[in-house]
């Protein structure tokens, strides 16, 4: 009488299957996971645009001088923040010499903006503001707006706070 052997192991049937339901699994996935981080591109540069806008405003109150914000909209967008008067962050004459942030950096992202907005010096109240937009590929928005005393807030559907 022969005694069989029992090997351990997959056999290819049960491989194929396992692959063939690994590959569904990331099928569906992959699009959800791609939403996520267009998602939170999307949150970081509005963060990035609160941090400045703050920082600008802290800047007006501490120092007791204006500072200005100076936006660009569209595909090639950018800001920039400065001292002495309303600066150029596309062609940097005046420059922005608190920095900024241009569309490079982020790609994916697209900046909807209307004029700049000037912190006034000893208060940080913002003069001349009007709402940003920020938005992506996957047609996600945000927006960022300051309250009466100047302090930025992320808004939308996509933000964590919804306001």
């Amino acid at each position: 009488m022969k005694k069989s052997r029992r090997t351990s192991g997959f056999t290819l049937l049960e491989a194929v299957f396992t692959m063939a339901v690994l590959a569904i699994i990331l099928a569906a996935a992959v699009p959800s996971y791609s939403h996520y981080l267009a998602r939170q591109r999307l949150r970081h540069v509005a963060e990035l645009l609160e941090q400045d806008l703050r920082h600008a405003r802290t800047l007006s109150v501490e120092e007791g001088r204006s500072v200005y914000m100076s936006f660009q909209s569209g595909r090639q967008w950018c800001w920039g923040s400065s001292r002495q008067s309303a600066c150029d962050c596309v062609t940097g004459q005046p420059r922005c010499e608190l920095g900024g942030i241009d569309a490079h950096e982020h790609k994916g992202t697209l900046l909807q903006a209307g004029r700049g907005v000037t912190f006034e010096a000893g208060l940080g109240r913002a003069q001349g503001w009007t709402r940003i937009g920020i938005s992506n590929d996957q047609n996600q928005q945000l927006y960022l707006d300051l309250g009466p005393l100047g302090r930025p807030q992320i808004c939308g559907a996509d933000s964590r706070s919804g306001c």
